[in-house]
């Protein structure tokens, strides 16, 4: 008896663009200087979680599955030194995502009154905390900010700022405070629930990490008989330059492309958490629907300053200074975005972007990251902007390179 058919919610077009796309960001940024060779994106319809497009690169073809191969060419082709082609870096990814988690620190601030939509932060340059000091990149200084001005150029300080607002007593809150609550709540910390296997659920450092991993660090060495095993350093307590490093998606935080766009998805969509999937429907006798798939949302989100915070990330890619501006002058319509540079320690930045178009009918959410790729604005933004061309217009336009850091 012949199976079932099930129909996705993949957009052919937009798929094979959406590589092309990843492939094109790769390419800047190695023309950047940067020795980029993977990545991954994700396109969603905000509305409900529908993936319409998601790619992981470096890629394979199925087809060789089919016939026998040796060991040794199975490594050569799909081992490590290969990039883990069988590794889908777009759900099973687990990466620190820099500034594009800024949104999150913003609503945390905004509804527990750390900050608010008027008031303004006056940024010198630089954020200390005793004997901490850290820096906006490239040591920039944009004096008074408000939180639409902090979110489109990306003022680090402000975030530190935020951070160290936010920081709860360890002792009496070990689940951290209203950071990792609201981390929590747009999805951060625990699988999405797609309908795809080995997704990751990331991690929202809080002060449990520190001990949980030295316990780890122990048991591997008794385990393993060995003086170390790299796990985790002796005991760490939690400190302030944790919820701060947190506040800019950086530190222990770790999240995939997936719940990046499903956060995104959130703002866009006025404070649902959809669940994203690619079955659309189960097809029974002569292609006739025999069950449509419709998962319900995850929770609902109330974002105190909403419009402030979509503000922000229109002037990110609409306003002169915004760190996105080059990749989408002349665009034509409206996109709300943001730029994640993460550091890394012994490698070169990573590059993220995420960014969503309001649309009645077709709207869209888009997150990419190119690894080792440099500057948000010079490899990921203008993958997504390839993305979201296709998706539009029905052709990607050029790969546009930006300058902006952060």
């Amino acid at each position: 008896m012949p199976g079932r058919d099930l129909r996705l919610s993949i957009d052919a077009a937009l798929q094979q663009v959406g590589e092309r796309a990843l492939q094109n960001g790769i390419g800047l940024a190695q023309a950047h200087g940067n020795p980029a060779d993977a990545g991954a994106f994700v396109a969603m319809d905000t509305r409900n979680g529908e993936i319409l497009a998601l790619g992981s690169a470096p890629s394979f073809d199925p087809n060789v599955f089919t016939r026998p191969m040796s060991q040794r060419t199975y490594d050569e082709r799909y081992g490590e030194r290969a990039g883990s082609p069988l590794f889908d870096r777009a759900v099973e990814g687990a990466y620190a995502i820099g500034s594009t988690f800024k949104v999150v620190t913003a609503a945390a601030g905004l509804a527990t009154g750390a900050t608010t939509v008027e008031r303004v932060y006056n940024d010198t340059g630089a954020w200390s905390s005793g004997a901490q000091v850290r820096r906006n990149a490239g040591n920039a200084v944009f004096g008074p900010v408000s939180l639409v001005w902090a979110l489109a150029v990306s003022v680090d300080t402000y975030f530190y700022d935020l951070g160290e607002r936010l920081n709860a007593d360890p002792v009496r809150h070990p689940r951290g405070g209203e950071l990792q609550a609201w981390a929590r709540r747009f999805g951060f910390g625990a699988p999405t629930g797609i309908d795809l296997p080995n997704e990751q659920q990331g991690v929202v450092p809080d002060p449990r990490r520190g001990p949980e991993l030295w316990k780890a660090e122990l048991r591997c060495r008794r385990e393993r008989h060995l003086d170390n095993c790299h796990i985790a350093l002796p005991e760490h307590d939690w400190t302030v330059g944790d919820n701060v490093s947190l506040a800019i998606g950086q530190g222990d935080f770790a999240a995939s492309p997936l719940q990046l766009a499903t956060a995104y998805a959130a703002i866009a969509n006025g404070g649902t958490v959809v669940r994203p999937h690619v079955g659309l429907a189960v097809l029974g006798d002569k292609g006739r629907i025999a069950d449509r798939i419709t998962p319900r949302p995850a929770r609902r989100i109330e974002i105190l300053g909403l419009q402030a915070i979509r503000d922000g990330l229109l002037g990110a890619t609409a306003m002169r200074d915004g760190t996105a501006y080059d990749v989408f002058a002349g665009f034509g319509r409206q996109v709300y975005g943001k730029t994640g540079t993460v550091q890394m320690d012994g490698r070169p930045d990573q590059s993220w972007f995420v960014a969503y178009v309001e649309d009645p009918q077709r709207p869209i959410v888009v997150a990419a990251v190119i690894e080792d790729g440099g500057f948000g604005a010079e490899a990921a933004a203008p993958a997504v902007r390839q993305i979201l061309s296709q998706w539009i217009y029905g052709r990607p336009g050029r790969a546009v390179s930006g300058t902006k850091g952060n």
